[in-house]
């Protein structure tokens, strides 16, 4: 007798929905579990040079986001995205195999999701359909960055010539009030950075904050330091890292976990026989998936200072305090005063917001600064030749010893 089939499409349910709908076969893996287990398979054929093992893991397809290796020819064959299929999966397994595995001191977001480190000193993020890739790129890595690698904690701290990693200290004033106000036993922000040939920092900002005053108050902390170039194989390359800074220091968590780029499995469909052994968990049988939600605002980049006062062309950076000022100020037994602001500039390298980060103290200084601020120009900044809005923060510092 023939056997009855049905087609169940399991769809991502709407926000009014408590719990997902998810297909699963009774006695099936869990996700996480899946993952840890294929992320040590791949490890271990990678260490054992076994293209045919890596084979096994890679599937018949997968998505790679853009990947660079050592190797120039498979840098060149994957930095760009899109799907891996056919012959090109075997010869990104032999690409695979040229890498020399590292231990992993971080974990993916990701319940279906791995990390793999591999010398010198780069993390490489994995997602999983069971125990068969269905992602593979850079953690953080999207639109022209994609293929330029992202580094270990470790090794973009090797690379650093400037600067220090002790910070309470330095975000101490800003972030005791931060820490009071939200009732938290600690603040957090992922500081990325990528580097180009020479070292120089070229993209330079914070995601996953705790708040705006503490991505501003860590920007500020780390914006004296300074890189030599990362280099493989005796040529310098572009690359990218993310720290996560914690406030106080003491309390960052044992284990990093990164904020995932990777999308997770959306509707699953599958064909099934009535008498297969399978339970439904939650959610609703058939039906379209909820339309997508519109796409976010642009935020503006986030740039230490010196990038852009390299851009003035109208305006002096040098405000000092009226007179009147000049004398509440001795008066008060101050000999110096302090006040930072949060600049943003349009496309157009005009001011579009001046925000007041701390206080000097004195509110007729507080206002000419504001004043004064509104009134300064820059030539636009420009990322990949395109010019972009812009955020950074400026620190007035008035010395009342000095003439």
């Amino acid at each position: 007798m023939r056997r009855l089939g049905l087609l169940l499409c399991v769809a991502v349910p709407s926000a009014a929905l408590a719990k997902p709908a998810v297909w699963r076969p009774r006695d099936s893996m869990d996700s996480e579990t899946a993952a840890t287990a294929a992320t040590t398979r791949l490890a271990a054929a990678i260490r054992a040079k076994s293209v045919s093992g890596i084979g096994a893991v890679l599937g018949s397809s997968f998505t790679n986001n853009g990947m660079w290796f050592p190797d120039a020819a498979c840098a060149k064959k994957f930095e760009r995205s899109g799907e891996v299929k056919g012959a090109d999966v075997g010869a990104f397994a032999r690409c695979l195999s040229q890498l020399k595995i590292q231990m992993t001191t971080r974990k993916s977001a990701l319940r279906d999701g791995g990390l793999l480190t591999v010398d010198p000193g780069i993390e490489i993020e994995l997602a999983f359909r069971g125990e068969t890739l269905r992602y593979v790129g850079f953690p953080m890595q999207t639109g022209a960055d994609r293929a330029i690698p992202m580094l270990t904690a470790q090794a973009l701290e090797s690379l650093r010539t400037a600067g220090t990693t002790l910070l309470d200290a330095k975000v101490a004033p800003a972030l005791d009030l931060e820490l009071a106000r939200q009732r938290v036993p600690v603040l957090t922000a992922w500081v990325r950075l990528c580097l180009d040939p020479k070292g120089e920092i070229t993209r330079f900002g914070t995601s996953n904050s705790s708040s705006t005053a503490t991505s501003d108050a860590f920007l500020k902390a780390i914006d004296d330091r300074k890189f030599k170039p990362f280099v493989v194989r005796g040529t310098p390359q572009y690359a990218c890292a993310v720290a996560l800074l914690s406030y106080p220091g003491a309390r960052a968590p044992a284990v990093e976990a990164y904020p995932s780029s990777v999308a997770p499995v959306g509707a699953i469909t599958r064909t099934f026989d009535f008498d297969d052994d399978f339970e439904l968990y939650g959610g609703l049988i058939g039906g379209p998936p909820p339309p997508p939600p519109p796409p976010p605002p642009v935020s503006p980049q986030t740039v230490p200072p010196s990038q852009i006062e390299a851009l003035r062309i109208a305006g002096s950076k040098t405000i000092v305090p009226n007179l009147d000022t000049r004398a509440d100020i001795i008066s008060a037994g101050k000999s110096r005063v302090v006040a930072s602001y949060k600049l943003c500039l349009d496309d157009k390298g005009s001011v579009s917001t001046a925000t007041a980060l701390k206080s000097s103290g004195f509110p007729a200084y507080d206002r000419k600064i504001n004043a004064e601020i509104r009134q300064w120009i820059f030539k636009p900044y420009k990322l990949n030749g395109r010019a972009v809005p812009v955020c950074t923060a400026v620190t007035f510092t008035y010395d009342a010893s000095r003439p």
